[in-house]
């Protein structure tokens, strides 16, 4: 819904994903044909950066809980040093 509506509002749609699979899909909602590295540099130039929440790996059953109760409001991003201590 965000690729169309932001389309129709006449913006500059790009939709990151990792999958090719889904390029002709995110064409077909609206989004512009925009290369990563185009968007990354812009992001970098302009502080634009994912929320997230890091969490330890020993959260990681909480961290599934909460998901499971729709109780996150950023991604979780696990801290894979923590598997150090």
């Amino acid at each position: 819904m965000g690729v169309k509506l932001a389309h129709a509002m006449g913006a500059h749609v790009v939709l990151f994903t990792t999958s090719p699979s889904k390029i002709e899909d995110a064409k077909r909602l609206g989004a512009d044909v925009a290369e990563t590295q185009e968007m990354l540099d812009f992001c970098g130039q302009h502080g634009i950066t994912s929320d997230i929440e890091v969490i330890p790996m020993r959260k990681i059953n909480e961290a599934h809980e909460r998901i499971l109760k729709s109780d996150v409001k950023y991604r979780f991003v696990v801290d894979m040093d923590s598997l150090r201590q």
